[in-house]
């Protein structure tokens, strides 16, 4: 334990999981393979608590600060995720993250995922069948979209495709910039989860063949496309 003058703070560390069977509960809980990944397989965990209440908002958030940059004082490459209790979050650790963790709002890394979530749906699922066939016969809609956009620069016009590596793939967006014949071309906008020959940010054309999905501006303004998205979100 450690006494400071916001007060007492307790240090745990464990060679064991957090959970009993990681496996299990990240697969029955977690739709995300990036963080069912991390759960599934981390085997030892600190904790860094506030023994009793905080008994003010700002106690609150002076503790969550001493927390944090104890956590970012101890995380490292070895880190695979964080969780906090109290907001039932937990996030796929990043070095990028202990900027967050040193700041004075260190549970703003829990307000989106560190990385875009890996969905992974059963490739035979005729809803996503129909999806994917439904972004494929409306290509022709946003291909005429993209020819009468007056900003060359609009960021709003993203295709998703295939990319594979061996016997590896994985879907990702893609920010067009130019259509031909018989390639797309644009920007990577995600990072890769197993992939390693592309990453975020890289120059990527696609065929064709590889389409899965689309988003773009329609007439009226409104997005158009995103099939593939509304089965994503969908409930089980």
């Amino acid at each position: 334990m450690v006494r400071l003058n916001n007060g007492l703070f307790n240090v745990l560390i464990s060679s064991e999981p957090y959970i009993d069977d990681p496996k299990k509960f990240a697969q029955d809980k977690i739709r995300d393979k990036r963080l069912r990944t991390a759960v599934e397989t981390h085997q030892a965990w600190i904790s860094v608590d506030l023994m009793g209440e905080a008994d003010s908002p700002e106690k609150r958030e002076e503790a969550y600060q001493i927390i944090g940059k104890a956590l970012a004082a101890m995380a490292g490459p070895d880190c695979l995720a964080l969780y906090s209790p109290e907001l039932q979050r937990c996030n796929e650790f990043d070095l990028s993250l202990i900027d967050v963790l040193q700041s004075d709002y260190p549970l703003d890394l829990f307000e989106e995922p560190t990385f875009e979530p890996v969905i992974e749906v059963n490739e035979n699922d005729p809803r996503m069948e129909a999806a994917v066939d439904e972004a494929i016969d409306r290509w022709p809609e946003f291909v005429e979209a993209f020819g009468h956009r007056t900003d060359p620069e609009d960021d709003r016009y993203i295709v998703k495709a295939e990319f594979c590596e061996n016997r590896r793939s994985e879907f990702m967006w893609v920010l067009v910039t130019e259509l031909k014949k018989d390639l797309i071309i644009g920007t990577l906008m995600n990072d890769p989860h197993e992939l390693v020959d592309v990453h975020r940010g890289a120059y990527v054309e696609i065929e064709h063949d590889r389409l899965n999905d689309w988003i773009c501006p329609g007439p009226d303004g409104e997005a158009m496309g995103g099939f593939t998205l509304k089965i994503l979100t969908e409930e089980d």
